[in-house]
């Protein structure tokens, strides 16, 4: 026969054997077994039996809140609003301060969750390694843990409380389990009546554990898609502004690029180096960008000297630690993310883009969830940046023409003239006419004058050819 599993810690073996006997019976014929007892123990079962009731009928009105509270957070799309109104839910029923729920990424051995950060405005991910704490012993062991004190265990790290201030005592962690794998660990901190989590306590949170983890996966995916959504629609319009644009200048693309990386990536800041020749000429702007300078770079130096130089991306976080940052060149952003990207014309490299943002991207590629933090091993990422970036470098075309290519025509064509003219003096001296008489008809009618013109024809159309003409179709 199974014991009776008390919902209440501590009790004597008398009474878990009298409720095992009511249990086993059906709640038939109690008194044979209080029969057999003195006064004082008859005392002792019975007051068990009165906590074991107000202890059912407590966890039944718990459960019918839990399936109320559950049918909410169904119909809630975003997830951060999900993840909130989770942890409301599970610190009320279970009457702790504090609660969480971890999300598993096995492609990065993380556990991630979303926090209401004010210092950002919003929500941020945090995220923790695997192999060590609470959360990572629970999801290794696939086994509820209840802690009575965690700083009687080794596995607590109490640096966090001592940065926060947090005092934290009991501690429970419920692994949820879908295909026989782990998925989520939820937790619940600090009982507000300073005692242990008990049995009941373990049951309730696994429910809504499990109930919460499958509605975040949903919320997870829908929220990939809408995020999806926007950025084609970013790229789009992007797209849209610089192709109505036809070349005009520098500033109004910097306006759009600003804007653009903003809604792509959540980027705070941007700049572009424009590469010209084995110059670079950094594009600066003003915040309300209505006026742009340059700065000319000699050689290629800073994080977008890197990048020149190798022709791939540089990714880093505090960019001000990194042995090849430039203050020159590159933007500030400590305790921020420096994105340093190529923007390729071909098989020619036209400038640098370089953003910062304040949000760092999920290890692992996570391509069923999609923070709005660029992750270089999200191939959707990849796929809406290189979408934009050849566009760019279709207009940086038109507004920055390949300096190499118009130096050669331009030297081509005064020693054409050179030549003409000195043809054009030399038939003067030998019909005896003045050399300087005539200038302007020098390779009028030769040869040499028609490849002139041909030349010269030709650097004409590729500086008038349409900007639409080469324009990607964005999709």
């Amino acid at each position: 026969v199974k014991p009776y599993a008390p919902f209440s810690r501590g009790a004597s073996d008398l009474q878990i054997d009298f409720l095992t006997y009511v249990t086993v019976a059906g709640g038939n014929f109690p008194f044979h077994f209080l029969d057999e007892l003195g006064q004082e123990e008859l005392r002792e079962v019975i007051s068990f039996l009165c906590e074991e009731f107000a202890a059912y009928h407590s966890w039944n009105e718990a459960m019918h809140s839990c399936v109320e509270e559950m049918q909410k957070i169904s119909e809630i799309a975003d997830m951060d609003l999900a993840i909130a109104t989770i942890i409301e839910v599970v610190t009320g029923l279970l009457e702790c301060n504090r609660a969480s729920i971890w999300m598993i990424d096995d492609s990065s051995r993380e556990a991630w969750t979303r926090k209401l950060s004010p210092d950002l405005g919003g929500f941020s991910e945090i995220r923790i390694p695997l192999g060590a704490g609470f959360v990572g012993n629970c999801y290794q062991s696939q086994v509820t843990l209840n802690i009575p004190d965690a700083y009687e265990d080794p596995r607590f790290d109490k640096s966090v409380d001592k940065k926060t201030g947090y005092r934290t005592r009991a501690v429970l962690c419920a692994p949820i389990v879908a295909s026989h794998q782990v998925v989520a660990v939820i937790q619940a901190m600090n009982k507000e009546s300073d005692s242990e989590f008990n049995s009941r306590d373990e049951i309730l949170l696994r429910i809504l554990g499990q109930a919460a983890a499958s509605h975040l996966r949903s919320c997870e995916s829908k929220s990939s898609q809408q995020v999806q959504l926007l950025r084609k629609d970013a790229v789009i319009e992007a797209c849209h502004d610089l192709a109505s644009m036809k070349g005009t200048g520098a500033l109004p693309l910097l306006k759009t690029l600003h804007k653009t990386y903003g809604k792509l990536f959540r980027a705070k800041r941007m700049a572009m180096t424009v590469v010209q020749n084995t110059r670079l000429v950094r594009l600066v702007t003003d915040d309300e960008f209505r006026s742009l300078t340059t700065q000319d770079f000699a050689k290629a130096c800073g994080l977008v000297g890197a990048v020149v130089s190798e022709r791939r991306s540089v990714i880093c976080f505090s960019p001000e630690s990194d042995s090849r940052y430039n203050s020159l060149i590159d933007l500030p952003a400590a305790r921020e993310m420096s994105y340093t990207f190529p923007i390729l014309d071909g098989s020619s490299l036209r400038a640098v883009v370089q953003w910062t943002s304040s949000e760092r991207p999920a290890k692992g590629s996570r391509e069923a969830s999609d923070s709005l933090a660029y992750n270089e091993l999200n191939s959707k990422h990849r796929e809406v940046l290189d979408q934009l970036h050849e566009f760019v470098a279709i207009y940086l075309r038109r507004i920055f023409p390949n300096e190499s290519i118009a130096a050669k025509i331009t030297t081509t064509m005064n020693k054409l003239r050179a030549i003409g003219a000195m043809r054009k003096a030399q038939q003067a001296m030998e019909a005896g006419a003045d050399p300087g008489a005539s200038t302007g008809s020098a390779l009028g009618g030769s040869a040499l004058g028609a490849l002139v013109s041909k030349v010269a024809a030709a650097n004409k159309k590729q500086q008038e050819e349409p900007a639409q003409e080469d324009a990607p179709k964005p999709e």
